[in-house]
């Protein structure tokens, strides 16, 4: 069982690598009565269309350092790109551009529905686990790079912190704060 397990991890890292993908692809069937919905638009037309694709890359640099990237879009370029480092005392930090979603952490909903934390964020993101639960907490900018004084003044950071305390397995407390 111990060299099944040693095998595995090694196939899985062949390499230092690991690629894999997910492709969605649309195929909308109607009564061409082009009926107008309010969210997804013309409900009544036929059409074909690729919705997305999604490459991603990850090397493992060693057992603390792990680098990831996600390629897309519509002229195939880097989506995401961001290394972990795990530190002493059980910290992880992650560092580049990722993606951040404490409401599906905590599944308050089901869908692509999140109002605040469904989104990419470049910056660090520090996470560490302890008994009843973690702590979380971030520091980013907006991708706009400032190049006068003017444009100085109007930069905002986001810093955001996060408590979760887990009492069980049916009940827990999530306190999140983004500034």
């Amino acid at each position: 069982d111990q060299i099944d397990s040693r095998l595995a991890v090694i196939e899985d890292r062949l390499g230092g690598w690991k690629i894999w993908g997910a492709f969605r692809f649309d195929a909308e069937f109607g009564a061409n009565d082009e009926l107008i919905d309010p969210v997804y638009g013309v409900t009544g037309a036929n059409r074909f269309r690729v919705q997305r694709y999604r490459i991603f890359l990850r090397k493992y640099i060693d057992d603390k350092v792990t680098f990831t990237a996600r390629l897309g879009g519509r002229d195939i370029e880097f989506e995401r790109y961001y290394i972990d480092v795990k530190f002493p005392w059980d910290i992880t930090a992650t560092i580049g551009l990722w993606d951040s979603d404490w409401e599906d952490d905590d599944g308050l909903y089901v869908d692509n529905d999140a109002m605040f934390t469904d989104r990419p964020l470049r910056g660090f993101y520090f996470d560490k686990p302890f008994a009843m639960g973690n702590f979380a907490f971030y520091a980013t900018r907006p991708d706009e790079i400032a190049t006068t004084a003017d444009d100085f003044e109007k930069e905002r950071y986001e810093i955001g912190a996060r408590v979760k305390l887990n009492f069980n397995e049916q009940l827990w407390l999530s306190l999140n704060g983004i500034m």
